[in-house]
This record gives structure tokens, sequence and C-alpha cells, in this order.
């Protein structure tokens, strides 16, 4: 049972409070040139403007109040710009003020819409003004609390030290964790489509979202998966889904790309088809940037298609007021700003940051603008006049760890005066050969799935932070050594009401990947009687993050007038994420029949907890060899 809304409205703060008491070198990289103000002039003009934003006024950035249009696409910038000068320079004062930031978001949670699920919304879109929750919003808030557990988590000297509301920073990580995976991102969990492989609308009821919309939220969940890999592998799978299908769209276009804002996915979807704009974009751009550190979809071709997406085919070539097309094919009028994470895509076509420090030069900043402090952040960030990166150390895998798992996240202290970072990977400790090699990380994180870790092998690992300049330091080096392969062992529970009888036609199957692995003719067992099942199913899942498992009623041969009920319940598999696995509530599970007759259900006979699956087919009901009805989930693996 959910908590009620007057109980849940202080669950913030009783969380908090009860966690609370629980070598340098050059390499080659092509320099910005920058002709309008040093490092240090831009760090002055970002403190200006963050004293200007640092009142009632603006809400202290836009972080104090409880409208998530404002916070989402104003508060969230604050957070992003104070989380990147912390990183860059080490100034403790940006962290605090990054904390005291992020606990004005958290303490206005609240149960609004009487779901059961903490979290923010706004009435500002409705015609009439009616309060609504957007996953848009939701993930892009999300997104920099991700970021924020990460980098305390990265520094034990951090998590311990006390944050300007009286508690740890580590405790104030914790219990935002804990109420991102309690409320904030299963809020929207109904509106997940396994058919589909993305969120669709919350609002609109059978409807797909534009592609900004749920890849704010893909992002986030990348990001929180970096937090706990194994805990929440369905964070990763559920992402993966959303990149590809935005991926999937990408058109080529000259030397880089277009796309549309949304195109048409369901059978209700009846909107225009328009293409993307540059202000959405900049989502877009995010996106790509994290799925480029989880080593997804967006490899360094097509992160360079992208940039060029911005230089050859948005910018309207002017190095006196560069602008940017209104839509990413180059067509509509050049209105669109050097904004956001198209600064950030200079690591990938050379030449973006000098128009966009000439773009921010020309802005006024004498009224407080929080998404002109972040793009000063991300400016500065790059910028091409700091010194040497500054000494640095790994977090995780720690030095020596064992038994890791072959999907891992790696997470290293910020280093002072660093843009961006490069992850290599070997088997040996001089680097003389490498398993992995990622450069161009922004941010101290990154992801290593598939198959590029193997088993039962010991690595050796370290950083390399680069300047603006190309100056480079190198960490030091750990060790760790992966597990022997995983092993599956697949468990459920079934019924049925036929027993004796007519063999042959109905059947109860279990499949993987499109493949039989279970297979029961519904005459074979007792009627109405649970039996329980174990199978080693380790075959259909090593060497994979993710398998799609289909519990079905199947008919072998046509029938006419053959009724049949077949239970399902209690469906686990060892080392793997089964979200629903016992049919308690109602998502995750997508529904698929081939004729109309069958049916699906969620009745009270169950084997465990209170409901279990049935699929049936009613009498006097006609069937052709190979009518079936089946619900299937992709799951996520542990490797």
């Amino acid at each position: 049972m959910r908590m009620s809304r007057k109980l849940k409205m202080t669950a913030w703060f009783m969380i908090v409070l009860a966690v609370a008491l629980l070598g340098s070198f050059v390499i080659g990289s092509q320099k910005p040139v920058y002709a309008y103000g040093t490092a240090a002039s831009w760090k002055t003009s970002f403190d200006n403007l963050l004293a200007v934003g640092d009142t009632s006024t603006y809400y202290y950035g836009y972080t104090d109040l409880a409208d998530d249009a404002y916070l989402a696409q104003n508060g969230n910038y604050t957070l992003s710009a104070l989380r990147r000068m912390y990183e860059v320079t080490g100034q403790t004062s940006y962290l605090q003020k990054l904390s005291t930031y992020t606990d004005n978001m958290f303490s206005h949670l609240g149960d609004v819409d009487g779901d059961g699920y903490l979290g923010w919304g706004s009435t500002y879109y409705h015609p009439t003004h009616q309060y609504e929750e957007y996953i848009l919003h939701r993930g892009a808030m999300l997104y920099e609390f991700a970021k924020f557990i990460q980098l305390v988590r990265s520094d034990s000297s951090i998590a311990s030290a006390t944050n300007p509301q009286g508690i740890t920073y580590g405790a104030q990580a914790n219990a935002m964790e804990s109420l991102i995976n309690s409320d904030l991102i299963p809020a929207f969990d109904n509106y997940w489509s396994n058919q589909y492989n993305v969120y669709l609308d919350n609002l609109h009821a059978g409807l797909s979202l534009p592609y900004n919309m749920y890849l704010a939220m893909a992002s986030a969940q990348l990001e929180m998966a970096k937090v706990d890999l194994d805990a929440h592998k369905h964070y990763l799978t559920w992402a993966d889904g959303m990149t590809a299908k935005w991926h999937y769209w990408l058109t080529l276009n000259g030397t880089g790309y277009h796309w549309n804002y949304w195109d048409r996915l369901t059978p209700g979807d009846s909107h225009a088809v328009n293409l993307e704009d540059w202000s959405h974009a900049t989502i877009d751009f995010q996106h790509a940037i994290t799925d480029y550190t989880r080593g997804g979809k967006f490899n360094t071709a097509a992160m360079t298609r992208l940039a060029n997406t911005i230089y050859n085919n948005m910018w309207n070539g002017s190095t006196t007021a560069p602008k940017l097309s209104f839509y990413v094919n180059g067509s509509g009028s050049y209105t669109g700003q050097f904004t956001l994470q198209i600064g950030d895509m200079e690591r990938w076509k050379p030449g973006i940051w000098t128009l966009f420090e000439k773009e921010i030069s020309l802005r006024s900043l004498s009224g407080f603008s929080a998404r002109t402090l972040n793009d000063i952040a991300i400016l500065y960030q790059l910028h091409p006049d700091h010194g040497t990166p500054g000494s640095f150390s790994l977090a995780n895998p720690s030095n020596g760890a064992t038994g890791r798992n072959l999907d891992l996240a790696f997470s290293w202290k910020p280093s002072v005066n660093a843009a961006d970072y490069t992850l290599q990977v070997s088997t040996v400790s001089n680097f003389a050969t490498l398993t992995a090699e990622v450069p161009k990380i922004i941010g101290t994180s990154a992801m290593l799935t598939g198959s590029v870790l193997s088993p039962s092998t010991t690595y050796y690992w370290r950083v390399i932070a680069r300047n603006g300049a190309g100056t480079t330091t190198t960490s030091g080096t750990n060790s760790f050594t992966t597990g022997a392969n995983k092993t599956y062992t697949l468990t459920f529970a079934h019924r049925d009401n036929r027993t004796g009888g007519l063999a042959g036609y109905h059947y109860k199957q279990l499949l993987i990947d499109g493949t039989v692995v279970w297979d029961r003719d519904v005459t074979a067992d007792a009627a109405n009687t649970w039996l329980t099942e174990s199978i080693n199913v380790t075959s259909y899942l090593v060497g994979k993050s993710s398998v799609d498992v289909k519990l079905r009623l199947y008919d072998k041969t046509a029938v006419s007038n053959y009724s049949v009920d077949v239970y399902f319940d209690s469906v686990a598999i060892t080392n793997t994420e089964i979200i629903n696995s016992g049919f308690e509530t109602g998502p995750y599970w997508n529904w698929v029949k081939t004729i109309p007759g069958f049916s699906g259900t969620f009745p009270a006979t169950a084997h465990t907890g209170s409901k279990s699956l049935l699929l049936s087919l009613p009498a006097n009901t006609a069937t052709s060899a190979g009518d079936n009805a089946a619900v299937n989930q992709r799951i996520s693996v542990i490797r």
C-alpha cells in the first residue's frame, strides 16, 4: 500500500534525518581559440550572475518553488552550472550551494495528483491551469540529482563532510537515491511500453511522446544506472530501448543528421510530423553525450555527425553574430542560440566553442538567467587558458576488487582544470595494449557493457584528465578482477483447468528471445493445481545484457470449441531483474494475441501474493494452428 499524501509530504525530511543518523603531458587535440574573455574573467561573470540569482527575487536560482516548469527549465540549469564549476575549480562554495539548492527542490515534493508517489508538477501549460506531471521535467531534474549522487560517492571526504543543512553529503545523497528509486521514476512506470520500448504520453492515453521528452528520462536512467547498476539494471535496459528508437529515426544529411520532433509510433498518433528545432535539440544532444559515456549507440562517428549538424548544417556562418537555424536540417530563420549542450559538442567538432563563447559574450548579464549561468559554466570548463589538470584519484571499482560483474560502472574524483576525461582499461599494467579506451568523457563516470570485459580476468584501469588546451594529467592505476560467467535458473509456477482428454492442441510455453525453453500440453497436469518448474537457462542468457521473456498459451492444432484457462505466477530467473514477476501490478508486461478470442487478466487465483497471470481461450472460439496469446517483457541480465 502506498503512503497517504500527508505522510509522504514529510517523507523527504524523514528520510534525510534517518539516513543522517545511521604525471602531465599533451595529447593531440585542437585547442579552442578565444577572443572575448579569459577564464578568470568568465569566472567573475559567473560569480556575479550567481549572486544576482541567489535571492528570493529569483527563487534562489529558481530552485525554491514547487512548479517544475521552473525547476526543470531554470533551477535544473543552476544545479548543472554549480556542479560543473565545482568539478573544474574544486571550490567548495559551489558544492555547498549545489547541496542547498538541491535540498530546496526536494523540500517541495508532494503528492498533489494523489497517485501515491511523491513528485513535482506544473499548472503552467494547461489551458485551465490544472496540475500535471511531465516526464520531460522529471527526467531533466533526475539527471542532475544522479550527477550529484555520483559526485558525492566518488570522494569519501565529501561524503563524510557536513553539508549546509547540517547532515553529511553522503546522507543527503542516500536519501535522494532512495526517493528517486521509490517514487520519482516509478511514478511514470504505468506509461512504459514494452511493445515500443519507450515511455508513452502520461497525459494522453495511447499516444507517443516527442523524442526529447522521453530522452530526458533516458538520460536520467543512464546516470542512475551508474549509481547502482546491479540493483537497477532495468534503467539501462529501458534507456537503451529509448536510445535505439531515436537513433533509428536519424537521417543522414550531408556530414550531419536531421530528425523530427517526433514521429508517429502508435495507432492513435495523428500529430503533424515536423523537424526537430534547435531548442529541444539541446536535450537530444545531452542524451547522445550521456549514451556515449556508456558505450551505447552514439559512438565517435555518430557524435561527430551530430556535431557536424550544428557546425555544417545549422550555423549561419557568421563569426560576429553566430546563430543557428530554427530546424536541425538548416531550414527556418536563424534564431537559434549556441547554448547548453551545443557548447559541449566542441569535443567532436572543433570551432563550436569559439562560436559558443562569442554568442554568450553578446548577451546582457544584468538580470539573472539560469540558462546563461549554465552556458558560462560549460564555456569555462572548456576554456583553453586553464592550468594543468590537478591530481585526482579513482573511486570505483576499488583497487583490488574481485568478482566484479562484466557490465561495470567506473567513477573517479574530479580533476581541477579538467574539461573532460579518457578512461583506459587493459589486461597489462603498463597499458601497452588496451581493452577499452573512451575519450572525451564529460563528467566523472562511465560504463563498459556488452562484450568489452571477459569473465575471470584481471584488468587495470586509469583515467586521463584533459584541459581545454589539451594538457593532460593521468591518475594512478587501479586493478579489479571480473567474476566467472554467471548461471541462470528459471523458476515459475503454472496451472490450467484441463487434465486428460484431448492432447496435442493447447500448450503452455515459456520462450526466451523467441526460443521455446519450456513446453507442456495442458492435459499433462492435474487440473486446477499449481505446479512449479526449475530450468537451467544459462545457455540462453550468457553473454547477453537483456533478453525477451515470453509466457504463452499456444495452439499447435486448430480447435473450434475447446476452451482452456492457463495461469502463470512467480516468474524468476537468477541473476536477472524481472519487474512485476508476480503480476501484482498492471504495467511492465506487454500483452499480445493473434486473434481477438483470446483474453488475458490478472485474477486473484495466485500461487504467491494476491494475483497471477491468466491466459484464456473461451468456448466456441475457433483457432488455427499457431494462434496464441502471450505476455512478454525485456528483462535485464546481471553479467
